[in-house]
């Protein structure tokens, strides 16, 4: 375990086609309050110049190392699920070799499209610090308008999220659909929770705005949940949209029905085993605890 008291924190963040965002992301790490030490780039086939903008954009003076991949895919489509998690994945790889990376203290993603206030790894890392069983964080996710992504205030995002290096180095990240979820159920196997810090955030474009709800019904059954959940959440989400829940049970019940390919790891299908039912009693205890 690292037992240096000096911050080091690497973050991994897979670009494609964000040459509109790439100013206002080197902004926002350049007004951060504590210094990043490795920022790993993994450019993946932009075609919208944001490749020689990365190479003219210079590297923030609070960074110690900033490197840029360039990779390519076969699939290069934008896409969550898989393709973004082997994009982020790459990125991770390449921590692994740096000199340093046994030195790191934290270890995080941060989309293109994020941009954190300035005390945002401050406040993440003093967060995690507070409680040793804590291994994933991140923070509240607003739009450009100002509105609260109401997930973000319960669940950890993938695309802001920080890991204590011990947490990463014996969990890992999982390349799947839904790598957040996959990745914070293997964490809570090893003994670790996620959880959100709520006095941290950050402004992003709407979550979901590039992707069919289908996605997320396909990331669902992937994972593992019963068609009790998915048809529960299915219902949750008319209260968004009759179009979004008819996409996400679609996504789910097509995949349910083909019987596609789930998740290969047994900790994380018996963790998901009984998931609904789980979350159905923490509302139950939940909503007690308010009546009282």
């Amino acid at each position: 375990m690292n037992t240096k008291l000096e911050i080091k924190i690497a973050l991994i963040t897979p670009l494609r086609d964000e040459i509109s965002n790439i100013e206002t992301l080197f902004n926002s790490i350049e007004k951060q309050s504590i210094n990043i030490d490795t920022w790993i780039i993994v450019e993946n086939g932009s075609t919208d110049g944001s490749i020689e903008k990365l190479i003219n954009t210079p590297t923030p003076t609070n960074v110690k190392k900033l490197i840029v991949l360039n990779k390519k895919f076969q699939n290069n489509e934008y896409a969550l699920g898989s393709k973004y998690s082997q994009v982020v994945s790459c990125g991770f790889e390449e921590a692994k070799k740096q000199d340093n990376y046994e030195e790191f203290t934290h270890i995080g993603i941060l989309d293109a499209d994020c941009f954190p206030e300035s005390e945002y790894y401050k406040k993440l890392v003093d967060f995690l610090s507070t409680d040793s069983s804590t291994g994933i964080t991140s923070g509240i996710i607003y739009d450009e308008s100002g509105k609260v992504d109401s997930a973000s205030t319960s669940w950890v995002r993938g695309g802001c999220r920080l890991w204590s290096f011990e947490c990463f180095r014996k969990s890992g990240y999982l390349i799947g659909p839904s790598a957040d979820a996959l990745s914070s159920a293997k964490a809570f196997v090893n003994g670790w929770k996620s959880v959100v810090c709520s006095t941290a955030k950050v402004t992003s474009r709407e979550v979901g705005a590039r992707t069919n709800y289908q996605y997320y019904g396909k990331a669902t059954y992937y994972r593992g949940i019963s068609p009790f959940y998915a048809t529960l959440r299915g219902v949750y989400l008319l209260k968004r949209s009759y179009k979004i829940s008819l996409q996400y049970l679609t996504g789910y019940y097509g995949d349910f029905f083909s019987r596609a390919p789930r998740v290969q790891d047994k900790d994380i299908l018996n963790f998901y085993k009984n998931y609904g039912f789980r979350k159905l009693k923490e509302l139950v205890t939940r909503k007690k605890s308010q009546c009282h």
